[in-house]
């Protein structure tokens, strides 16, 4: 009986024992947990803009072609085997110039059997009219007799204006490219001989989109440039087509260059600047602080150090910022950097404003 006893009291000893341990090392995590605490964020580190208001220049930078004042494809008239080439690559020629010539020894001779027809119908018609005077003849056979004549005269001035074709000329004064034919070579009115260009004046084309269309004028100046040459070259604008293009929903300009260089070459690319009238007030934001999305344009807006993300809407551009017409208000602070790092709520700390004075 009293070993019963001893071992029940025994297990209470080492239940209570065990039931203490635990208590105590419950405390002490406790304890270690509130000195501890939970673990600080560090704030994360951007450069900021200080949106202002300012006056907004509206620039347009639109590609272009420079042209020559004239620039065409010679091509023959008719088919035929090229007798001779009159002409070299790059020269300088004529309006009317002799370029090259066809073998035209057909028609030649057919112009010559013609020419003594042409002598026989005039003895006729001499002979006819003299005895037309005596009335020796009527007015009938003198008639036939002219008429023949004015036949034969008309058939030679057909064969004229066909040898003519065979001849190939100039159509207006400029400059030559490189001969794509040689003597001997059989061409048809679809082969090119040489391509002509007036390069006294140049022309640049570009495309204006629909909304800036009623802001250019004829006679407003334009700037342009070209990828070879940091010089700027400078166009007035003299003429525009009478329709926009139904796929870019644009207009074609066309400028006539007002300085003479030669590095202004047919076809070259060129990217035109043109200064606008309109001129307003606005906000002018780094373009690096557009966070682009979806469906829309963010910015991250730093409010009580910490960062919120606004929709915005965007307008004009040049170079290094970009116009925001809705989303932000004057005096707010934009973050320019470290944008990927930050979230709805962070915790910014701005290192310095990019547009401080």
């Amino acid at each position: 009986m009293y070993f019963i006893y001893f071992c029940r009291m025994r297990s209470l000893s080492l239940i209570f024992f065990m039931h203490l341990l635990l208590m105590v090392s419950c405390r002490k995590k406790e304890q270690t947990q509130v000195q501890q605490g939970p673990a600080a964020k560090r704030p994360v580190s951007s450069q900021g803009w200080i949106v202002t208001k300012e006056a907004i220049g509206e620039k347009l930078m639109l590609p272009g072609t420079i042209a020559a004042w004239e620039q065409t494809e010679v091509h023959p008239e008719i088919s035929g085997l090229i007798s001779q080439v009159l002409f070299s690559d790059g020269q300088k020629v004529e309006r009317g110039q002799l370029l090259a010539r066809l073998n035209d020894a057909d028609p030649q001779a057919r112009l010559a059997k013609l020419k003594v027809q042409k002598e026989i119908a005039q003895q006729t018609e001499k002979r006819q009219k003299e005895l037309l005077s005596s009335r020796a003849v009527g007015q009938a056979e003198y008639d036939q007799a002219l008429l023949q004549l004015r036949s034969i005269e008309a058939d030679m001035e057909i064969l004229k204006a066909e040898i003519d074709k065979h001849q190939i000329k100039a159509p207006f004064t400029g400059t030559l490219g490189i001969r794509q034919i040689s003597p001997g070579a059989f061409v048809t009115p679809s082969s090119v001989l040489v391509s002509l260009g007036d390069l006294s004046k140049t022309r640049i084309r570009f495309s204006v989109p629909e909304r800036y269309i009623p802001m250019i004028r004829n006679g407003q100046l334009v700037t342009f440039r070209i990828s070879s040459s940091d010089e700027l070259f400078h166009a007035k604008i003299v003429s525009r087509e009478s329709s926009l293009d139904p796929n870019t929903r644009s207009l074609v300009f066309l400028g006539e260059v007002q300085e003479r260089s030669a590095k202004l070459v047919h076809g070259l690319f060129a990217e035109v600047i043109i200064q606008l009238d309109k001129s307003s007030s606005g906000f002018m934001v780094p373009s690096q602080a557009i966070i682009p999305q979806a469906r829309d344009k963010k910015l991250v807006v730093l409010k009580d150090g910490q960062a919120q993300f606004r929709s915005v809407q965007l307008g004009v551009r040049d170079s290094a910022r970009v116009e925001i017409l809705s989303g932000v208000e004057e005096g707010d602070t934009i973050l320019t950097t470290g944008l990927m790092g930050i979230k709805p709520g962070s915790t910014v700390q701005v290192q310095n404003i990019l547009n401080s004075r």
